[in-house]
Order: C-alpha cells, then structure tokens, then sequence
C-alpha cells in the first residue's frame, strides 16, 4: 500500500509564506486546514514547518512530505461537506533541533509573514542567560532568528512578522514576546534591535476551541485499507471551530 506523499497527491510548490513551530492535532486541524481551504480557492500559500525530522509526528510528516488527512467529526455544516481532506499546504522543512544554523541561515526568507506555533505552554518560558549563539528553550530560538532577520534586513521594518500562538496559555502572545526581549537584554542585544521586536513585529494573544487528535494505530489501520494509502499522521477533528481573533483569519487567507 503507497505511503501518502507527493508522488500519491502532487502539489505545485507554493510561496512560503508561513513558518510554524510544531505539528500538533490542533494547528493541522485548524490554521492548516483554513490555508489549505484557502489554497483550494486560489491562494498559493505555503508552510514551512519548523519541528525534529527524527522522530515523532515530524518525522512522519517529513516522509510524507507534509501531507497527511483530516478526518472530520459530528453533523456535517453542508450536505456535500466532505468526509476527510487531504491537506496539501505543507511544503517545506526545518529543523532548529537538529540544524540549528541551516534554521537561521532560512532567517533572511522575504516571503515570511507569519509564525504558527503549538509548542506547548510548558515550552513558553523564560530561562536566564540563554546564549543566543547555542539558543534551547524555544523564545530564545526565536530571539536569535529575528537577531539574524534583523541583521540581514538592516532593521527594515517591513521584514517584521505576525506571530499566532496556540499554545494553551492566556495572553500566550503577550507572553511570547515577553520572554523574547528578555532574552534578548541577556544577551546585551541594542535597543535598537529590541525595538524592532516590539515595532516591527506583531504578537497576537490566540485561542481555538477546537479537539483535535491524532488516530490511534487502529483507526490508521481501518481507514488505510478503505482509502488505499498510508497516512501515519492523519487526525481528526470537527468540521467547525471559533478561533479568536478572528480577523486575522481573513488577513492570513489574502
């Protein structure tokens, strides 16, 4: 039985528009799910998920080449609601864990706008004199990648990004970006620098309502032989969901 990738389900390269931290049930079920939606309606929009390619669901998804289905749950919206989608938005990979520096060398990326992440409010966190140079918990990771941005840009401004946090934390963006600037004053980083974190970037407090999971081994199992491929990082989840704010929906889908 063919493995799900993009041999099975080709997809035209599209511009990377998106970096997202982590490949939980719930960003691929939900801000995934409304690019690939988008990208169905003519967008070109592309993700270039940042997570270990040796292990776990990253893994999986990079041996899929970032395909993988959504399987949806409860009343269907529309009569000809689909039962399942495969999600084709994924396009590209990075692994900061692994290959720190080919990650910053990726810093000087125009097409970036956004930053998707799902690390887990454990990995929001804080940790004194971090070295930016051999960066571990995750707002140092992005300290030093905005560092790198900043340099390359030459502190231009328009070269900022838009960060959506999911992790399960109140005011997580706030939080965010918090930590990062501390970082940065650590590691005696300019005020210039650290003003265009604060100006140039934009860190939005985020929530989603949705439940999603990843199928277990014997769902995967019934739904490869009824479909005919194997998706090793297939989830599921409802059709609808609330994501707040909601207005940046629209912006993201542009």
């Amino acid at each position: 039985m063919p493995l799900l990738n993009r041999f099975l389900v080709p997809k035209e390269n599209d511009q990377k528009k998106i970096l997202q931290f982590g490949c939980t049930p719930k960003l691929l079920a939900s801000l995934d799910l409304i690019v690939q939606t988008a990208n169905e309606q003519g967008n070109r929009i592309g993700i270039v998920l940042v997570e270990n390619l040796e292990k776990g669901k990253g893994e999986k998804l990079y041996r899929q080449d970032g395909r993988y289905t959504v399987n949806f749950l409860g009343e269907k919206p529309e009569e000809d609601a689909p039962k399942n989608k495969i999600v084709t938005c994924i396009n590209n990979f990075l692994d900061y864990k692994n290959n720190l520096p080919e990650f910053l060398l990726k810093s000087n990326e125009k097409s970036y706008k956004y930053v998707f992440s799902d690390m887990g409010k454990e990995n929001i966190v804080y940790k004194e004199n971090e070295d930016l140079n051999n960066p571990v918990s995750y707002p140092a990771v992005l300290c030093a990648f905005l560092k790198n941005r900043y340099e390359y840009f030459k502190g231009n401004k328009d070269y900022g990004l838009i960060f959506i946090p999911l992790e399960d934390l109140e005011q997580n963006g706030e939080y965010l970006q918090n930590f990062i600037i501390r970082v940065a004053r650590d590691n005696n980083e300019s005020e210039e620098f650290i003003n265009w974190i604060k100006e140039a970037n934009t860190f939005l407090n985020c929530k989603t309502d949705i439940e999603a999971y990843y199928l277990d081994k014997e769902e995967i199992n019934e739904l490869n032989k009824i479909r005919g491929y194997r998706d090793n990082a297939a989830v599921k989840a409802p059709y609808v969901f609330l994501f707040e704010p909601s207005d940046i929906i629209e912006d993201l889908t542009k």
